[in-house]
């Protein structure tokens, strides 16, 4: 979030952010620094001049649950598959196929190799929801 208080000088953007200090996942702190910030970084720029962007963290079974939640009006449906396929496969994804560009790409390739998942929710007039789970302890490979 320091990363960004310059950027929020130009636009009235409400963090709120809710993560016990306790909580920890099994991944690369670089590779999931990158989706952090990514992440936020897409929010950012699809919020107007204002806006909210929430990140919350929660036990989920085995993983971690991290959800970046904004109010920036949302995404058609057909971009949220397109973006829900790449997750899902970003092996095979390729930058600029179906307009899909490489920090999305990058996020669902370091997250796999986490061995964690990587979804999209989105309403149209509402907002979207990017969630990450991450394993709570090593996975054997």
């Amino acid at each position: 979030m320091d990363l960004y208080a310059g950027v929020n000088l130009l636009k009235n953007v409400h963090f709120e952010v809710d993560i016990a200090d306790n909580l920890t996942a099994y991944a690369d702190p670089n590779a999931f620094d990158l989706v952090v910030r990514n992440l936020i970084d897409n929010s950012f720029k699809a919020l107007p001049q204002a806006g909210n962007l929430q990140i919350s963290a929660k036990v989920e079974n085995d993983s971690v649950l991290v959800e970046f939640k904004d109010d920036a009006g949302g995404m058609p449906a057909y971009k949220v598959a397109v973006i829900q396929r790449v997750f899902d496969a970003p092996e095979k994804a390729q930058i600029g196929q179906d307009g899909m560009g490489m920090g999305l790409i990058m996020v669902a390739r370091f997250v796999k190799r986490n061995h964690g998942r990587i979804g999209v929710e989105s309403q149209t007039g509402k907002g979207t929801t990017f969630s990450v789970k991450l394993p709570t302890e090593e996975l054997v490979k």
